[in-house]
């Protein structure tokens, strides 16, 4: 994902949002995160969408928008795809390069194994 415009959403009841920024800009140090991300709190859901649309507009996606292709590094891994109304798109990002050109919400879970 090295130069990819990567947009951080996060969903979080009291923790804030600067450890999943630090967390994914040291997993992704070569990533090109747009600024400012978007920190959803839980009080905050129910206007989610409405959020949303105005942080893509702050962070300019109208301008920066392309199509982009994420493939899953490590077995471990398994994504959900939803469009921004929250309609499912799919579960395995290798067999959905033909969605049109667009901004959708990925959840991805990774399972990490310490020996």
């Amino acid at each position: 994902m090295a130069g990819k415009k990567i947009g951080l959403i996060v969903s979080s009841a009291s923790s804030g949002i600067s450890g999943v920024e630090s967390d994914a800009k040291r997993l992704i140090p070569r990533g090109d995160f747009l600024a400012p991300s978007l920190w959803i709190r839980s009080s905050q859901t129910s206007r989610a969408s409405s959020l949303i649309s105005e942080w893509l507009k702050t962070v300019n996606y109208s301008e920066i928008a392309e199509v982009s292709t994420i493939a899953a590094d490590q077995h471990s891994d398994s994504f959900t795809i939803f469009t921004l109304d929250g309609k499912l798109v799919g579960q395995e990002m290798n067999t959905y390069t033909h969605l049109p050109q667009g901004m959708y919400i990925v959840n991805r879970k990774t399972m990490y194994v310490y020996n």
